[in-house]
């Protein structure tokens, strides 16, 4: 959902299907030219190493969430302890996987707010430049 909020924010060339965020957010790629100090920041938290042992936010969480979701659609379910030659998995507790759901969805929906925020001041200081109040 960021990358198309983005893709249509900053005018990108391409098509509604072929958005992928980890292409939309390369700080290396030319679409990300038009707002590279944020390519940065979010590519920076996409590839975060993982770190629970810390206080408060825990690292990784876009990793982690990003494999367990890979896991149970293209292997095996995570909520199901399995050791084969493909893959070994030890069934998280829980709130263990909440704690790490939540914490990316949190990080998602601030970078997701930060767009309307923006197209709201542009809006507004459009309205005051017109109507004389700055």
């Amino acid at each position: 959902m960021l990358a198309q909020l983005y893709r249509l924010y900053f005018q990108i060339e391409i098509a509604q299907d072929k958005v992928y965020y980890k292409q939309i957010f390369n700080p290396l790629s030319p679409h990300s030219n038009k707002y590279k100090d944020k390519a940065n920041e979010i590519n920076d938290y996409l590839n975060e190493d993982n770190n629970t042992n810390i206080d408060g936010v825990w690292k990784g969480n876009h990793k982690f969430v990003n494999e367990c979701r890979n896991k149970m659609t293209h292997r095996n379910s995570p909520n199901i302890a399995v050791m084969s030659d493909f893959d070994i998995n030890f069934k998280p507790h829980p709130s263990f996987l909440l704690k790490r759901i939540i914490e990316d969805y949190n990080v998602a929906s601030k970078y997701i707010s930060e767009i309307p925020d923006e197209i709201e001041d542009v809006i507004l200081n459009d309205f005051n430049l017109i109507d004389g109040n700055e």
